[in-house]
């Protein structure tokens, strides 16, 4: 996919920044393998991701156990719910993407750098057991199949927040880890036109909608 930039408002000129846009396209060959996933290289010989992320999640419950976090007459209900995520994450080939998260996060918590999930993993309890997460999700109610479920073919999508400062060491971590040539930022860029920014303005000042409609139909 190629975009053309063109800042002009001449018609000729939109029309050679679509043709150059054109040439651009024709002239690139590139194929990009799908279905290659990450492969997480601390897993010892002998083991398999799925039984690292196994371990770490048994390790995580008996800890909250200790700390008090849960509650112990409930803890077959917690690990029976570990359980059922850990089959669909292991059977759908992900568990290296669980503990690259779980690395990741671990490693800018140790540095005294706050990090933390949100969105719909935060229904994951394999998540809230390594630590990656601070809701639990039992206690609140939250679903691990609005995270992931097994009829999904992609991978499951992880949103983490890193603080400014943390930012910077993480993205180094994670370079060194697995090769800088596999590591990308990526920017997102997003426009409000008139009425929705109008829209998200009344809400942050609790303007009535009935007054927003008013205001909208004058734009």
């Amino acid at each position: 996919r190629s975009i053309a930039v063109c800042n002009s408002t001449s018609l000729e000129d939109q029309l050679q920044a679509m043709n150059n846009a054109a040439l651009i396209a024709d002239s690139c060959q590139v194929e990009i393998p799908r279905g290659k996933r990450v492969s997480f290289p601390k897993v010892p010989q002998g083991e398999t991701p799925g039984s690292i992320l196994r371990q770490k999640c048994w390790e995580g419950l008996h800890i909250k156990l200790a700390k008090g976090q849960v509650n112990p007459e409930k803890k077959d209900e917690y690990w029976i719910r570990a359980e059922r995520e850990l089959v669909v994450i292991d059977s759908k080939g992900f568990a290296d993407y669980m503990l690259a998260v779980a690395d990741v996060v671990t490693e800018t918590k140790s540095k005294g750098g706050l990090v933390n999930l949100r969105g719909s993993a935060g229904g994951s309890m394999i998540l809230w057991l390594m630590g990656c997460s601070t809701t639990d999700p039992i206690l609140h109610g939250l679903s691990f199949e609005r995270f992931y479920d097994d009829t999904r073919p992609d991978p499951p999508d992880v949103d983490i927040d890193f603080e400014k400062s943390s930012r910077p060491g993480a993205i180094e971590y994670v370079a060194n880890l697995y090769g800088r040539d596999k590591v990308a930022q990526i920017a997102g860029l997003s426009q409000m036109k008139g009425r929705g920014a109008l829209q998200n303005l009344c809400s942050g000042l609790g303007i009535h909608q009935n007054e927003y409609r008013h205001l909208s139909e004058l734009i």
